[in-house]
């Protein structure tokens, strides 16, 4: 069986189509997709963004459904295989958006203060894995970091790049690794770069607390009619993600794709 993690429905989306759904599961801001293709079974789990809700979607999976899969869904001999996907943040100039990323490690990154990060946990993982092996692109093994917030501004993506050795930047993917490899199940982590090591976000994506992200956004949208550094950061940020999710959908499809094509259990 197939288990796939992602933050956002956006990223989850081209999935979610490609497989017949039959029952949904939902528990705070996890959603949980059970469904099949080709007769095989496949569940997606949505966390939603950031390192708090991936760590309750990664407890709610291993606390109350992984039980389940093995008592109702899984067949005789199957084995289960977890993926996450979704786009990241490159903190390396050598990663270009659209790059498909797979995480050989991921670091914890905390904030000590305003200014500054520390290091507060790091995994190592595996360079081979069934999913990794299905992907028919081109792909860049990275270091990759799981962050506090979307980080927007060049200066501290250099900082978390020299400072730390990650090359790409997240917000969910160590939380959810450090679950999974407490269970013994085998872990793939790929991403989609969706924005340069260079790159200056658009100041919506510092979401002040209690304002939601489509208010942010009208506010980022109406200040770039006088500022032209918001103007720019939106007008980037917008093709950028366009990009990184065309990718996004390709790689994800075609993962799917071949774990129903893949009939041996020795791949699973």
């Amino acid at each position: 069986m197939l288990i796939v993690f992602g933050a956002l429905k956006i990223e989850l989306g081209p999935i979610l189509r490609s497989i017949h759904i039959y029952n949904i599961h939902k528990a705070g801001k996890t959603i949980l997709y059970e469904g099949f293709r080709d007769s095989r079974p496949i569940a997606i789990i949505q966390t939603g963004m950031g390192a708090k809700n991936a760590m309750q979607a990664a407890q709610f999976f291993k606390d109350n459904f992984l039980g389940y899969i093995k008592d109702r869904i899984m067949g005789p001999g199957d084995n289960i295989e977890v993926l996450m996907i979704g786009l990241c943040g490159a903190a390396d100039e050598s990663m270009k958006i659209g790059d498909t990323v797979v995480y050989n490690s991921i670091k914890n990154i905390t904030r000590s203060d305003e200014k500054r990060f520390s290091l507060n946990g790091s995994l190592k993982l595996e360079k081979t894995g069934p999913a990794r092996n299905r992907i028919k692109d081109g792909q860049l093994y990275a270091a990759g970091a799981t962050v506090p917030e979307v980080i927007t501004s060049p200066a501290a993506k250099k900082q978390l790049n020299t400072g730390f050795d990650v090359q790409t930047i997240d917000m969910e993917s160590y939380p959810i690794a450090e679950t999974i490899q407490e269970m013994n199940l085998p872990f793939s982590c790929i991403r989609i770069v969706s924005d340069g090591a260079r790159d200056l976000l658009p100041s919506y994506f510092r979401s002040a607390p209690g304002i939601k992200m489509a208010v942010n956004i009208m506010l980022s949208l109406l200040r770039s009619i006088f500022d032209r550094k918001e103007f720019t950061a939106n007008k980037n940020a917008i093709k950028n993600i366009k990009k990184a999710n065309l990718k996004l959908a390709k790689v994800s499809t075609g993962l799917i794709s071949g774990f129903t094509a893949d009939v041996s259990n020795k791949t699973l």
